[in-house]
Formats: C-alpha cells, structure tokens, sequence
C-alpha cells in the first residue's frame, strides 16, 4: 500500500517519538517528549504569520572534541499576510552555546534553531529560541534581519 507524504510524516514522527524523541532534561530528569510538529500563530517584530512545522523526521549526532550533540532535523512552511508559504528549514536541540552552567558538552532538547526563506534574492532569515517546557504551548527567541536582532514568538494552535 502506498502511502501519502502525510502518512509517511506522521510514521516517521511516531518512529521518532519511540526511539527517543527531544526530551526536556533539567538536571538528568526525563519529561514527556516535546513536540514541536504543529501549527504555530508566530509574531517577529510585529510582522505575524503562521508557522507550520512538519514532525521531525531525522536525528543526527554531531561529534565536537569529546562531545556528542543529538538534534533533529524540522521543515515546514511559514505563510504571511501576503498569503504566500515560504519555506522552513531548521533543527530542534542540539549544542547550545547560551547556556551557563558550565557543563562541558552544553546542549538542550528544547532549542530550536530554523531559516524562513523569504525569497527575494535575500539569504533566508534566521530564527534561534527555546520551546516552552512546560505543556509546550510556545517558543520564543530572537531572529535578525540585515544583521539586526529582533525578537519573535509563536503560540501552538490547538
């Protein structure tokens, strides 16, 4: 049987979820595993759209020295006021340079780090923040334009 771009996702992110999908972890506690597949009304800078992010469909580990650093890969889609989707590409957890507790191989699971291409001959923008951990109803971070930061967030649909 065949199936559809959809049902191949949704296996996928289910194959994810079993084999260990991004996890918070404060401490060497394990939580519920965060989702960031969804839909998500996303505001940067005041300019708001709707954020679409496939389930996560590929980890990988990155080797830096003596540390392993575990991420997933995300896409998806970003439309905004002007009705057009223009494509995300990104990763969710992985190293994470702002964290301060000194650990050796600093990551988090709840990073997220993705590009919205906007098109228009510019580099894609990027985007850098942190799922909330607790329920998981948003993101926030910071993102920069003509190597200006500025911030944004993102609310999950239910």
């Amino acid at each position: 049987m065949l199936q559809t771009d959809t049902e191949k996702r949704e296996a996928l992110g289910s194959e994810v979820e079993r084999q260990g999908a991004p996890e918070a972890r404060e401490g060497g506690a394990s939580r519920a595993p965060l989702r960031v597949d969804g839909t998500w009304d996303m505001v940067h800078d005041d300019w708001r759209g709707t954020l679409r992010i496939h389930p996560p469909d590929q980890a990988f580990e990155g080797v830096d020295g003596a540390c392993v650093y575990r991420h997933y890969r995300i896409d998806g889609t970003y439309t905004g006021n002007d009705g057009i989707a223009h494509p995300v590409r990104g990763t969710l957890g992985g190293k994470d340079s702002d964290r301060r507790r000194g650990e050796p191989c600093p990551q988090s699971s709840h990073r997220i780090a993705f590009t919205i291409d906007l098109g228009g001959g510019q580099p894609p923008q990027p985007f850098e923040g942190y799922l909330f951990t607790h329920g998981g109803s948003g993101m926030a971070g910071r993102t920069w334009w003509a190597g200006i930061p500025f911030g944004w967030y993102a609310i999950r649909r239910p």
